[in-house]
């Protein structure tokens, strides 16, 4: 993979329908008073067509979605999620909140030559509390699937979302299953699969769910006999606010979901999508080759002409398959072992040098030069393969992409006036690498020794 940056200036979204746009709002910095409403406009003209509150008598209620727009059916229904707020537990003769207030809510809004009403909702038993101590379901979007069918065979429309509760709601889109102080009757409830919750959306593939959330890791639930269960997770944990995944595939098969780590430098990882424990590709793998760019929240990668789109706090970031690669792309680690102390004869630290994946293999020497700080004496360096001397290892066999030497281990002293922390640091350079040389440090602390004060002598 590579990258190439283009600057863009920001753009706002919109979702068109049956000739309608729409758009949801929430409020700036959750400052009151405000509600989630959703306004309709004629696609050709911008005249209003609709006006919807859903909070006409109570208030918040925003519609946030992590960025992501509404959805809608073929039928022409809009689905959505709000954010805390006034919910009337009080029910009319529909089951519908007396008052029309719904916060905190699976919305389904019917529109009609572009005006709207709502149709049907889902909120949970808890749903008051949970808006009074801000842990709704606004943080993230919502997801329609196609059809699947339910453990008797037969057929089932779909939509899942999820929140800061850290659980995910499964919901069937024709009967949606209103508010019961009871029970919530949904389709599948799937209790803590988020734990710190979601500020992201999901995505579908192949019968799977991928969501990940705020610390947590990319997952992939799979639909089978009537039910979503976790198949599979990556070993990245992403940030705040988690990831909205995307996915490219050759029709139904060679699957990859990509997810950006909102880090500095962002990071764009690509996963095997039957198996997300299989990393094919960070941005990250080839050193500073792929970076491109701090992260942001709400980032989603866009997928189009063999080519993967991802945004950062001032461009984007462009990439796509490598031309003529043949250069290795070489980078080097450092770790220590265990605690160091004052007077210590034999500390140790270790090397790793790798060539990343889809690099060309190297050619020629790979030296690893060590620099010994203040406090710290050599004392030998060795790792199979290597030829080490005067604070260097050097080989020639070849590494592939991909493929990491064995490891290097340096043994030091410690002197017994050592500081309190040193800094090591270690450099790789040849092996035909045209970005060369890498280098990395690793800082060890360093236990001081109790010296005896010293005596008066009267």
């Amino acid at each position: 993979m590579h990258r190439q940056n283009h600057r863009k200036a920001s753009e706002g979204r919109r979702d068109t329908l049956n000739g309608s746009v729409y758009t949801a709002w929430g409020s700036h910095c959750d400052n009151a008073p405000y509600a989630g409403w959703v306004l309709s406009y004629n696609e050709t003209t911008l005249a209003q067509t609709g006006v919807l509150s859903l909070e006409p008598n109570g208030s918040d209620g925003a519609i946030w979605a992590a960025g992501a727009g509404p959805a809608a059916d073929a039928n022409g229904n809009i689905y959505l999620l709000t954010a805390n707020g006034t919910f009337d537990i009080k029910l009319n003769s529909s089951n519908f909140p007396a008052k029309g207030d719904f916060g905190n809510a699976f919305v389904k809004i019917a529109t009609s030559s572009g005006g709207m009403s709502v149709a049907d909702y889902f909120t949970m038993t808890n749903t008051v509390s949970e808006s009074i101590r801000d842990v709704d379901l606004g943080s993230a979007g919502l997801l329609l699937l196609p059809q699947v069918n339910n453990r008797l065979g037969q057929p089932v429309s779909l939509v899942v979302g999820a929140g800061k509760d850290g659980n995910i709601y499964v919901v069937n889109q024709n009967r949606m299953g209103g508010f019961n102080p009871s029970m919530d009757s949904i389709y599948q409830f799937m209790p803590q699969t988020l734990p710190s919750g979601t500020w992201s959306s999901p995505a579908w593939f192949n019968g799977t769910l991928y969501y990940a959330g705020v610390s947590d890791s990319l997952k992939a639930f799979q639909f089978a006999q009537g039910s979503f269960s976790l198949a599979s997770q990556s070993s990245t944990v992403f940030p705040y606010p988690g990831a909205t995944p995307s996915i490219s595939a050759n029709s139904t098969s060679e699957g990859i979901v990509w997810a950006v780590e909102n880090s500095s430098p962002a990071v764009l990882h690509a996963y095997d999508a039957t198996n997300l424990s299989t990393e094919l590709y960070n941005s990250n793998q080839a050193n500073s080759r792929d970076q491109f760019g701090d992260g942001n929240k709400f980032i989603v990668p866009m997928i189009a002409n063999g080519k993967v789109y991802v945004g950062t706090t001032n461009g984007v970031g462009v990439f796509g398959l490598l031309t003529n690669s043949t250069s290795p792309a070489l980078s080097i680690a450092k770790a220590h072992k265990g605690l160091f102390v004052q007077g210590q004869r034999a500390a140790v630290f270790t090397i790793g040098v790798s060539n990343a994946t889809g690099a060309g293999p190297t050619s020629g020497a790979v030296t690893v030069t060590e620099t010994i700080p203040s406090g710290l004496t050599l004392v030998s360096m060795f790792g199979s393969g290597w030829s080490c001397a005067n604070a260097a290892c050097s080989r020639s066999d070849v590494l592939t992409g991909g493929e990491t030497y064995p490891l290097i281990a340096v043994v030091v002293s410690v002197a017994m006036d050592a500081p309190a922390v040193v800094v090591n640091a270690v450099s790789a350079s040849g092996g035909g690498d045209p970005n060369g040389p890498e280098s990395a440090t690793d800082k060890a602390y360093i236990i001081q020794r109790q010296r005896p004060s010293a005596r008066r002598v009267q």
